[in-house]
């Protein structure tokens, strides 16, 4: 029964942040309370940014989410690891730019840690090989 009632109260305030961002999303509050739903990012080398990309997407559109937003709240959302390595990469794009051309370069950012773990990875296995 407990557990009912927890779904219940997280459903309603669910609908009270969907009602606000529809009403003002430009309100901090309002943008504090979109954040906290939203997904977050935080380890690159996973290599699963294309997967948290389209769940991060699938999300800014059910809570309708402006276009003209979504490149902020996407920076917002990149955490821990991932943050330091955007920073590292001094990318040239900004929460000005467009949503196809920042999700085009992180996915490139992104991608590389997956490819230079892999090497790593081929190099590794390739020296414990020749010991052998």
């Amino acid at each position: 029964m407990k557990l009912l009632g927890n779904k219940k109260k997280s459903i309603k305030e669910s609908s009270k942040v969907d009602k606000a961002v529809q009403c003002d999303n430009n309100d901090p509050y309002v943008r504090v309370l979109i954040l906290e739903k939203l997904p977050k990012f935080t380890n690159p080398s996973d290599g699963n940014f294309d997967h948290y990309l389209q769940h991060l997407q699938q999300v800014m559109k059910a809570l309708k989410i402006d276009d003209k937003d979504k490149v902020s709240f996407l920076f917002a959302c990149l955490q821990d690891k991932a943050s330091e390595k955007l920073e590292q990469s001094q990318l040239l794009i900004n929460e000005n730019s467009s949503w196809e051309q920042t999700t085009t370069l992180l996915k490139n950012t992104f991608g590389q840690l997956k490819t230079t773990g892999n090497i790593q990875t081929l190099r590794q296995t390739k020296q414990q090989h020749d010991q052998e």
